[in-house]
């Protein structure tokens, strides 16, 4: 009869290192992911909310920004925001409508004005960090799953 014939040994020391690169992996990653999504922050600092892009009075949005990682058994999850109550209005935009009367009453330069509503329109600052961001933060994960695969 014709064949091959495969022993494995050491499959003792081989199945220690795969239950091993298992945890490895998951660290590394989370790792990575964690670094990669402070430097999306800190992007998103730098190229989109520097300067004077939405009226910067407190700086409170800017310093909010932050990047974190998480991980499970079946995935790592990268989040870049920003816990201040507004960040979404900045985000995505907003229409605001009057509630308890029938306008929204306020100043604009020095003149009083009545309104509906006010649209306020969407400027982004997280989305395009991590647009930017995206293939740097594929290649990193990439190379912390080989590192942690040596």
């Amino acid at each position: 009869m014709t064949g091959i014939s495969l022993t494995i040994v050491g499959k003792e020391e081989l199945r220690a290192k795969f239950k091993n690169a298992r945890t490895t992996m998951s660290s590394r990653l989370q790792l990575v992911m964690q670094r990669e999504m402070t430097r999306t922050a800190d992007w998103s600092r730098e190229h989109r909310l520097s300067g004077n892009p939405l009226h910067n009075r407190t700086n409170n949005l800017r310093s909010s920004i932050h990047g974190e990682a998480s991980a499970t058994d079946s995935e790592i999850t990268g989040i870049v925001g920003s816990n201040m109550i507004y960040a979404p209005v900045h985000e995505f935009g907003a229409v605001i409508r009057a509630k308890n009367a029938p306008f929204l009453r306020f100043q604009v330069n020095g003149h009083w004005v009545s309104v509906k509503e006010v649209t306020i329109p969407a400027r982004p600052f997280l989305a395009p960090a991590v647009d930017a961001m995206r293939q740097e933060i594929i290649d990193r994960l990439r190379d912390g799953a080989i590192e942690a695969l040596k």
